[in-house]
């Protein structure tokens, strides 16, 4: 896992933090308010859309425990050897959105003290 990647892990981690127990009491609440007869809402499916990105970002789909993952076999600096790593859906809207933003500052970059000679 390259240092970035472990940055936004740690990032997404912290953020998540704060919300879950949050989460949890919201959800002790409605257990407790929902009849005893409805059952667990079914897993959510990635949009299409969200599919054809990352499909065109070399991520594969793969279902663990009922949750869609997306994976991609990288290979680490330094390394011969290919890892495949697996993110959930809104940790690849994350990684995409921050690749397009990546990719509009090298568009847009503009040259700042160069002389045009």
């Amino acid at each position: 896992m390259t240092h970035r990647s472990r940055a936004l892990l740690l990032i997404l981690t912290v953020a998540m933090a704060g919300t879950i127990p949050a989460a949890l009491a919201q959800q002790a609440t409605d257990s407790a308010t929902a009849p005893a007869a409805t059952t667990a809402a079914a897993p959510k499916n990635p949009t299409p859309d969200t599919m054809k990105k990352a499909r065109m970002a070399g991520y594969h789909a793969k279902l663990r425990k009922g949750e869609t993952l997306f994976c991609k076999e990288e290979t680490e600096i330094g390394s011969h050897f290919s890892k495949e790593n697996c993110i959930n859906e809104t940790q690849l809207l994350v990684v995409l959105d921050r690749e397009q933003a990546q990719r509009d500052q090298l568009t847009n970059h503009t040259c700042t003290g160069c002389s045009g000679k």
